[in-house]
């Protein structure tokens, strides 16, 4: 049987867990390539394309299990010219690549539909910009 957690709890998860997750010091990577088997797992062959800079207070407020992400500060010069694949947020400080079970970072998949993360187009150039207008991130109930 799997785990069922309430609205109340998948909230207060997002709000005290998940919102202090990177205190302050958050990054969203953008890469090309294969994403890892697990969050824990390096970067393999992938190419980091954009890192976008999160506020301090990155995480709205969750309602009905859901938190959307504030302000994401765009990435003004795109580091490689790619195909965006793949998304990791992580500890600024800490940085994106490396295995490691103890860094706090979370993947998730980019595309422009249908993807954790969709922008307009995943063909990044560098030099050019990337930017996020909204992105939420869910707790499930089970």
């Amino acid at each position: 049987m799997a785990l069922r957690v309430s609205t109340g709890a998948r909230n207060s998860i997002l709000d005290s867990g998940l919102n202090t997750l990177f205190d302050g010091d958050g990054a969203l990577a953008i890469f090309s390539g294969t994403i890892p088997a697990n969050a824990d797992a390096d970067i393999g062959a992938g190419t980091l394309l954009a890192t976008l800079t999160l506020s301090a207070d990155w995480l709205g407020a969750a309602a009905a299990g859901v938190a959307t992400l504030a302000a994401i500060a765009s990435d003004t010069a795109v580091d490689a010219t790619g195909t965006a694949a793949w998304f990791r947020l992580h500890d600024a400080s800490e940085g994106p690549t490396g295995s490691s079970a103890t860094k706090r970072r979370i993947d998730g998949t980019v595309g422009t539909s249908g993807a954790d993360l969709n922008f307009d187009t995943v063909a990044f150039v560098v030099g050019g910009a990337a930017a996020v207008s909204s992105f939420t991130l869910t707790l499930p109930a089970s």
